[in-house]
């Protein structure tokens, strides 16, 4: 359990993102080692949540406050746990799903190969969305090279939620590329949400355009949602 002033520490962290860039470069020992052993039980926990195959929501949280702290030691954590889950593809889910919070270069090739070659599709998908979770010119080459080699529905999707956290001039192209020729409604109805998400005023003809041909019941309702939040 975090100590009282571990958790008021955290709150503080979380409402103040260069907080603990002060603490790490000027000499305050005493708060120094509170975050240090805050961080470590912290790390357990989320250890746990992964191994108890808790809610994504819940071990989401604890790796993103471990990211606000910069606690490095989590990521050797991770991986040799990762390492050790043989062909538990829960476990391996869980944390590659936290993963992309730490764009560090061994991360970002393990989802890369998780990407392009893990067997198991879901293990594939969650490496999609782990690789958008930091938006660095790198994984959105990953994320494109998976996209032109990627058969799967699900990965798809994924992969092209993923592409919409970027903002590099090709992704808008791609987006219209999805809306245009994808057969998948379910692909659709994400490159809309990216597009609603993301303010792209300038698709705003082509979305009124398509509202006149769009027959998915589903895609059409993103449609049109997409259009009301881009008037």
């Amino acid at each position: 359990m975090l100590t009282d002033d571990g958790k008021e520490f955290l709150l503080i962290i979380e409402n103040n993102w260069n907080l603990e860039i002060t603490i790490l470069n000027k000499n305050v020992p005493h708060l120094r080692r509170k975050m240090m052993n805050d961080a470590e039980q912290l790390s357990e926990q989320l250890l746990h949540s992964i191994r108890s195959k808790m809610s994504y929501g819940h071990t989401l949280r604890l790796a993103r406050k471990l990211a606000q702290m910069k606690y490095s030691q989590v990521i050797d954590q991770l991986l040799t746990e990762y390492q050790k889950s043989g062909e538990d593809a829960s476990i391996k889910i869980g944390i590659i799903n936290v993963l992309g919070l730490f764009p560090r270069s061994d991360v970002k090739l393990l989802l890369k190969e998780e990407l392009l070659k893990a067997p198991n599709p879901s293990i594939r998908a969650a490496a999609a969305v782990s690789l958008g979770k930091t938006h660095d010119e790198e994984n959105f080459h990953y994320l494109l090279e998976a996209l032109s080699r990627e058969d799967h529905s699900s990965v798809k999707r994924n992969i092209i939620s993923a592409l919409g956290n970027f903002s590099f001039p090709e992704v808008k192209e791609i987006m219209k590329q999805m809306l245009l020729d994808e057969s998948d409604p379910g692909i659709r109805a994400i490159t809309l949400q990216n597009i609603a998400r993301r303010g792209w005023k300038e698709f705003l003809p082509l979305l009124k355009k398509l509202e006149t041909t769009e027959t998915h019941p589903n895609v059409k309702k993103y449609l049109q949602h997409a259009i009301k939040m881009l008037k």
